[in-house]
């Protein structure tokens, strides 16, 4: 039988975040060329895993929330989660433990449909 260690689930996981990791840098350049224009690769890299990391601080996990997440940080600038007072509120709410409903919130919000 096959056994598959901790150690080496670790590195496939690793492996997969940085193929993500890529992904979204390449989404990144195609779909926000001016702003990644003033970044280098590696600048564009730490953006890409800033924005993983803080969607995840707010248990926002799965891939396509997570680039939403990041279309904000482009748009709305890289700290918008905590300069802007209703994304704030909406990503930090306790009682909504869905990533998705919260991106879902954040997008109704910066669309001015609250009530949608």
């Amino acid at each position: 039988m096959l056994r598959i260690r901790s150690e080496q689930l670790d590195v496939f996981k690793k492996i997969q975040l940085q193929r993500f990791v890529d992904d979204l840098c390449q989404y990144a350049l195609l779909e926000f060329p001016v702003e990644t224009a003033r970044m280098d690769a590696d600048a564009l890299r730490h953006f890409v895993e800033k924005a993983i990391n803080n969607a995840e601080s707010y248990q926002i996990t799965e891939r396509p929330d997570i680039c939403q997440f990041l279309n904000y940080m482009f748009i709305l600038g890289e700290d918008f989660d905590q300069q802007l007072d209703w994304a704030r509120a909406i990503l930090s709410d306790p009682l909504e433990q869905s990533g998705s409903v919260k991106m879902l919130l954040l997008n109704n919000a910066a669309l001015g449909n609250e009530d949608a």
